[in-house]
């Protein structure tokens, strides 16, 4: 055989290179697919679309009345059907407001308001009684916080501490 410039270059050195890549794009492909299919398998894709509706929101603690008031400034309605409301005090007591069957929206411009001597909440006009009023009178210097969940995301929508 007449040695060429063709089988002269070709070494044994360059011998295995397109195995290699090739077995590096299976792992690869691989990868991907376990991923993809664990997401679905997993339900990831359901639970990562929900998100907490985006409302700014400013509370108020009157100790001569005894309310706590959360006033709509602005962003998404608030439903009382997905909405818990925390309202707790710095002795530890608290009420806890849970959602009901009926909906009402609190949007931009309403008050959803807390009275302490019977543990009613009203929320945007309508009242609803909370099953375990545990904060008291509200006095002068008491700090009050005030959390409100979203129930289907089970994500904080808005958290603060006043001083009444």
């Amino acid at each position: 055989m007449i040695p060429n410039a063709i089988t002269k270059r070709r070494t044994d050195g360059d011998r295995g290179v397109s195995p290699v890549i090739g077995v590096i794009l299976m792992v690869a492909i691989t990868v991907i697919l376990a991923a993809v299919i664990g997401t679905f398998v997993l339900d990831l894709g359901n639970n990562a679309g929900k998100s907490a509706p985006s409302a700014s929101l400013a509370v108020t603690a009157n100790p001569g009345t005894g309310n706590v008031t959360i006033s709509h400034k602005g962003g998404d309605g608030l439903d009382s059907a997905t909405t818990r409301v925390i309202i707790s005090n710095n002795a530890g007591d608290k009420s806890t407001f849970e959602p009901t069957s009926t909906s009402t929206v609190l949007s931009v411009g309403g008050e959803a308001t807390y009275d302490s001597s019977n543990g009613n909440l009203t929320w945007a006009g309508t009242s609803y009684p909370t099953p375990d009023p545990s904060v008291g009178s509200i006095n002068q210097g008491d700090k009050i916080t005030v959390q409100l969940i979203d129930t289907e995301s089970q994500r904080v929508i808005y958290e603060t501490t006043v001083t009444a």
